[in-house]
Formats: structure tokens, sequence, C-alpha cells
């Protein structure tokens, strides 16, 4: 089960505060930012500024698009009966 995350963001500029992970230490190793973390900071931005659907807006699609499938296969069977 994925954990949802939370974009924090700095007050001061408005932008997502970076996140740092610790590692343990290897022989060879250099601080060298996670590609894969980078990745997950630039679409948390990207979907925190994409505008979102109202709760009233998502309602009303469920209800046309569930009832106009209903309908169709309400009368799909009452043709054949």
């Amino acid at each position: 089960m994925v954990a949802k995350r939370k974009l924090q963001l700095d007050p001061q500029v408005g932008a997502p505060v970076p996140r740092v992970r610790p590692q343990l230490a290897q022989s060879g190793s250099s601080a060298v930012p996670s590609p894969a973390v980078a990745l997950q900071d630039q679409l948390s931005v990207a979907f925190a500024i994409e505008e979102r659907w109202s709760a009233r807006r998502t309602l009303a699609f469920l209800l046309i698009t569930c009832g106009a499938s209903w309908a169709l296969m309400i009368a799909a069977v009452s043709r054949f009966l």
C-alpha cells in the first residue's frame, strides 16, 4: 500500500521544500541526489499546479455517465425480452 505524501511548501517562496533522505555512507559513494526522488518532487509540483475538479463536478459526471450506461443496458435488455 502506498502512503500518500502531502506537498510541503516553503512559506516564503511557495516552492516545494526539498526532502533529505538519510543514507548509509559506503566507500566510494558521493552526495548525489537520487534521480527517483528528483522525479517525484517534479511530479508533485506539476500535479500541485494542475487545477482539480470540484466535488460537485465529479458527482455530476458520475451521475450522468452511470445513469446513461444503466439506461443503455436497460434498453438493450428490454429489447430482447
